[in-house]
């Protein structure tokens, strides 16, 4: 509820998933895969995703960082000093969110440049699942 159609989200590791469980919807998928589902186990509701809605721009950078020599290799970066400036410009972004030339520069959209939008579905989620079934059992 509230997310855009089509958003951008924080993807940085080679996890995919390659059967989902019986009755299960895909909430979110891209050109890598499946992104997200939502299913039920027992009585118990289930989303999961694929990708790092909790992930803020430092934690991007120090992930690019730390996967440098995989992102390189996979064709994604040209060398270590291109990865090493995209992640200057990440931590950029962390400290100053609201300049666009960044974030266009990278072609990031509100669902990455503002938080509560890109967080919006682990606040759904503790809304509507959580919450409720903690009343519920209150």
């Amino acid at each position: 509820e509230g997310k855009p159609t089509v958003f951008e989200a924080p993807t940085i590791h080679k996890d995919c998933v390659t059967q989902l469980p019986a009755g299960a919807t895909v909430l979110a998928e891209n050109e890598m895969g499946i992104q997200a589902v939502a299913f039920t186990t027992g009585r118990a509701p289930i989303v999961g995703v694929q990708y790092h809605p909790e992930y803020d721009h430092c934690d991007i950078a120090a992930a690019a960082r730390r996967y440098s020599p995989a992102l390189v290799t996979d064709g994604l970066f040209r060398d270590a000093e291109d990865l090493e400036a995209y992640a200057a410009d990440v931590d950029r972004l962390h400290a100053q969110p609201a300049d666009r030339v960044l974030a266009y520069r990278h072609g990031l959209g509100p669902a990455m440049t503002d938080e509560r939008l890109r967080r919006l579905e682990l606040a759904n989620w503790l809304r509507v699942d959580v919450l409720k079934r903690a009343a519920r059992h209150g």
